[in-house]
């Protein structure tokens, strides 16, 4: 009788273990759902903000600091902040083309088989291109109000 006892014991254990990590992945499903949703919305902000508002102020800065003196253009563009520079001024280079990013990432995806792998690296490569642009975005701002103005 403690046998049985003991093999219930142990079965119900699994099976309600089972059970418990079934329902907790399906409540993290739901939740990556929301986060991805909230992510492409503010992906798309800031989409829309470098194309209209940053983009044409560092295209300006690129620009003056193709006239001035070489040396000093080769140690802004040089740093950190003028790869940023640069990545963003690309990226806003790109972006030109499409209206929203949902259509950039459509475009980019459509020739690879994998189009859902294709969106979901092209996402994540815009989201760090955006975010190491908010790391310095002082930097970058302080650069265009010296060079350009506001």
């Amino acid at each position: 009788m403690k046998k049985i006892l003991s093999l219930l014991s142990v079965f119900g254990m699994v099976v309600t273990t089972g059970v418990v990590a079934i329902s907790c992945t399906k409540n993290e499903m739901k939740e990556k759902t929301i986060e991805k949703k909230i992510d492409e919305k503010q992906l798309e902000t800031q989409f829309q903000n470098i194309k209209k508002v940053v983009g044409p102020k560092i295209e300006k800065l690129i620009n003056k600091l193709r006239s001035i003196e070489e040396r000093e253009a080769e140690k802004i563009l040089g740093s950190k902040e003028g790869e940023i520079l640069a990545s963003i001024f690309q990226f806003y280079e790109d972006s030109k083309k499409f209206n929203s990013l949902k259509e950039a990432a459509e475009k980019f995806s459509e020739r690879s088989e994998e189009k859902e792998k294709s969106k979901n690296n092209f996402f994540n490569s815009v989201k760090s291109t955006l975010d190491d642009y908010e790391k310095y975005k002082s930097k970058i701002d302080e650069l265009i109000a010296k060079y350009v103005g506001s």
